[in-house]
């Protein structure tokens, strides 16, 4: 295929020309693409070997075929090294959407062009900044926009002619029909389907485990509730092939808001109006950052300014709970690096910056602010998957989300096929439940499969290892057992883990927020709820073994030495 690359500064002077091309294979990485840009073009040479950047992957998924029910072969991921943890870096993202900078390519490149760009805050190497490629569709976990800014690449153009073929054409046809009638009689694609996934800061307010102020509080305002969201929304989309249609087009211009921007950008930071809330998700969209990591970051200066950790001379001005002005100030001065905003611009890396005790009130695991809006001190499972998860703290590696509901003993066997525990606040029985949501959440983020169509990702009635077989075989003629599928996603989790062992994370990073070990959750039905220290090691002395690793967290000798062979 031909690939042209517009060049930016300095790049373009070294071969006075603004566009350059080169004939690349299918498939071919970022990676591969600069070092034919090296050969062809020897004057760049010099520009594009900078030692001191690490390389960034962009991959698509295995499902990536025309009739693919669920998987919208519009899916990709991108890996780096993260400038925001520093441990690994992944970010996952999918659907078709046209932001202004899309639109721009497009009518450079003609029809059909499709990009993922980045915004002011990856031009500005911001900490949480992610690739874009709609108006909301981001891969922002990590920083990933940071790395890409860090090369002086705005964006990547695609635009392909070909059909992808599957090796079954029939058969792919057939597990659509059958996948999507499977998927439209599960209750929770119906209300994702009319609400969206706002729905879900309804059922964790009610309960009491909402991160309000910083996560002082545990539960916000009702004002909140996905109905009140629904109010500001023209229609729901869906991501290219998905039956679920759970994204609102919103009134005020752009998409979302999703579950976490309106507990992390509302409750987090005592903000109460869905226009608001709606408002501040629409303006990190347009500057290409991360969400979850805004919210959390914001929320924590503000609580170091409460306590008097931090004050005017720092903030340039007063960090109060509920002041929408403020935030979407501070939001501009962050992806610009100005004023007080250059200083949260770092993320979590801030800390170097500010006094020795605000790290006690960072809600973040190995770098990683926290990517939902739950309060993961009552559901033991969830705390123990953000602890371990090998990105931070992410609900979307492992969260055993069916925990919550309490389900008898034989539905759980018939789940899991083990014994579980049933109570979400028991610490025992957790840590293989955690393990097994390990394994087939990675092989759906391998297939390119969203998290709500999987398996055990708040239903049981999802897409699982049955269903992936089918379309293994149908995309690919690969004919898989359940275990040999299962096997793939343990091979990425010990991967991942033996990616952050080189990064000198350990068992020490397995851990939590301190607040979540320290303070009772306040009110509500989960009032007097944390995490315990020693229960919690206990859980992690039960998790590793579950994965296969030693007490410590690591890899077996034959393992480790297995996957560098793959790495070879």
């Amino acid at each position: 295929m031909q690939v042209t690359v517009r060049l930016g500064e300095p790049f373009w002077r070294q071969v006075n020309a603004r566009e350059v091309t080169v004939e690349l294979q299918s498939g071919a990485t970022v990676g591969l693409l600069l070092e034919e840009l090296a050969r062809v073009y020897p004057d760049l040479k010099q520009a594009l070997q900078d030692e001191e950047l690490p390389p960034i992957v962009f991959l698509g998924d295995e499902m990536a075929a025309p009739d693919s029910p669920l998987s919208d072969g519009a899916r990709f991921n991108v890996s780096a090294k993260s400038p925001q943890t520093p441990g690994l870096g992944d970010s996952n993202c999918g659907g078709l959407s046209t932001p202004e900078a899309q639109e721009q390519l497009r009518a450079r490149h003609g029809p059909g062009t499709v990009a993922a760009v980045i915004g002011p805050a990856g031009e500005n190497l911001v900490r949480m900044s992610g690739v874009m490629i709609g108006p909301k569709n981001t891969a922002g976990r990590t920083g990933m926009g940071a790395v890409t800014g860090s090369k002086k690449l705005k964006a990547i153009v695609a635009r392909g002619g070909a059909r992808l073929q599957a090796a079954d054409p029939a058969a792919m046809r057939q597990a659509r029909i059958e996948q999507t009638q499977y998927l439209q009689r599960s209750g929770v694609v119906k209300v994702l389907g009319k609400l969206g996934t706002p729905f879900l800061y309804d059922v964790s307010n009610r309960l009491g485990a909402i991160r309000a102020r910083n996560s002082q509080d545990n539960f916000s305002a009702d004002s909140l509730n996905a109905e009140h969201i629904e109010a500001y929304s023209e229609k729901m989309l869906a991501c290219t092939s998905c039956v679920v249609h759970c994204r609102h087009n919103n009134k005020l211009g752009g998409e979302g808001p999703e579950y976490s921007t309106v507990g992390l950008l509302g409750a987090n930071l005592g903000i109460a109006s869905p226009e608001h809330v709606i408002r501040l998700n629409n303006l990190v969209n347009e500057l290409g950052m991360d969400a979850s990591s805004t919210g959390t970051i914001i929320a924590w200066a503000m609580e170091l300014y409460q306590r008097g950790l931090i004050d005017d001379r720092l903030t340039q001005g007063p960090l109060e709970w509920g002041d929408f002005e403020r935030v979407f100030k501070l939001i501009q001065d962050m992806a610009h690096r100005q004023d007080f905003g250059a200083v949260l611009a770092e993320s979590t890396q801030a800390r170097h910056q500010l006094p020795a005790r605000a790290v006690d009130y960072l809600i973040a695991v190995k770098d990683l602010p926290q990517s939902d809006p739950h309060d993961v001190r009552y559901i033991k499972s969830f705390a123990l998957g953000i602890a371990v998860a090998s990105r931070g703290a992410d609900h979307l590696r492992n969260r055993p989300t069916l925990d919550i509901l309490r389900l008898p003993d034989d539905a759980r066997r018939a789940i899991f096929g083990f014994e579980t525990g049933g109570d979400p606040t028991a610490y025992e029985g957790k840590a293989r439940m955690v393990a097994w949501h390990d394994d087939i959440y990675a092989v759906a983020d391998c297939l390119g499969i969203c998290r709500f169509v999987t398996h055990g990702f708040n239903s049981p009635q999802l897409l699982g290892y049955e269903q992936f077989a089918d379309l293994i075989q149908a995309a690919s003629g690969l004919q898989l057992t359940k275990d040999e599928i299962r096997e793939v996603g343990r091979r990425v989790v010990d991967l991942e883990r033996w990616l952050n062992l080189q990064f000198s994370r350990t068992r020490a990073d397995d851990t939590l927020p301190k607040r979540y070990f320290d303070d009772p959750m306040p009110a509500r039905a989960t009032k007097g709820h944390r995490i315990e220290r020693q229960p919690f090691e206990a859980m992690l002395d039960e998790y590793y073994p579950a994965r296969g690793w030693d007490e410590q967290g690591q890899l077996c000798p034959e393992r480790a030495a297995e996957l560098e062979r793959y790495l070879q």
